[in-house]
């Protein structure tokens, strides 16, 4: 039997109050290799629904979820080791409403890198017995940094789904960059004044932290963690051995 686990959930909140309900989510019997080479079910991060533009009102968004109660079938999904029924169904939606954060926030509290990937998965039906009658492109893929792009590759995907031809699939697809759960916010820690240093990843991310084995980091140099001395923060890097656990170029930048 093939059911969806969720593992997480973090809405994004548009500017105009619209939500799009992301969540982390994959098949229990799809299976996938990690970067350790270690194997664990298929997960990724997605919009609830992508056959359709997956942005809505509160209001809207709790119509539709409603829309999916009431029947005799009550198992919706597998989260935490139980099914959720048609009351934890809706609890789920209406609590990721009130922790809806837009992209903005989620850099500022360090929470992601405050980027999506963006594109349209279209599937199209063909008389071609090679690829087993379908065939697969993507459109529009890029990476949105504002609510402003966001918005505009929402008003694109609602054209192409307005057009799209009959023996047409499109699946608007909006990712997290990891296909991990997301760090919880927490009770901010006390920054630094003046001069201080952080871990510089690649070119142009910054280290903010490291939880459950996974490296989490940001475009901006004021959400890094911080160190007091350089002495401190290569000590850090030494003693996590991070070059060799993320397969990334790191060092030590001086901040103010």
């Amino acid at each position: 039997m093939s059911y969806t686990i969720v593992y997480d959930r973090q809405f994004i909140k548009l500017e105009d109050g619209r939500i799009i309900p992301m969540i982390l989510c994959g098949s229990n019997n799809c299976w996938q290799t990690t970067w350790n080479g270690k194997e664990r079910r298929e997960r990724d991060w997605t919009p609830y629904w992508e056959q359709t533009v997956p942005a809505y009102t509160p209001e809207e968004l709790i119509k539709r979820v409603k829309s999916y109660c009431g029947g005799e079938y009550q198992e919706h999904f597998m989260r935490g080791g139980k099914w959720v029924d048609d009351a934890a169904f809706l609890r789920f939606f209406q609590n990721g409403i009130k922790q809806a954060k837009t992209i903005k926030e989620l850099a500022d509290e360090r929470i992601h890198t405050a980027a999506v990937r963006a594109y349209m998965s279209i599937w199209r039906k063909t008389a071609d017995k090679e690829d087993c009658g379908q065939k697969h492109t993507t459109e529009c893929d890029r990476h949105l940094r504002s609510d402003g792009e966001i918005v505009d590759f929402l008003k694109e995907s609602d054209e192409r789904l307005k057009n799209k031809s009959p023996d047409e699939t499109v699946y608007i697809c909006l990712k997290y960059y990891d296909n991990v759960p997301l760090p919880r916010t927490h009770k901010p820690k006390t920054r630094l004044t003046g001069e201080y240093y952080v871990v510089a990843f690649g070119s142009g991310s910054y280290v903010t932290g490291i939880t459950k084995g996974y490296l989490h980091h940001s475009p901006y140099i004021s959400a890094a963690k911080q160190f007091g001395s350089e002495q401190e923060a290569e000590k850090w890097i030494k003693q996590r051995n991070l070059k060799t656990r993320f397969r990334g170029e790191f060092s030590v930048e001086k901040a103010a």
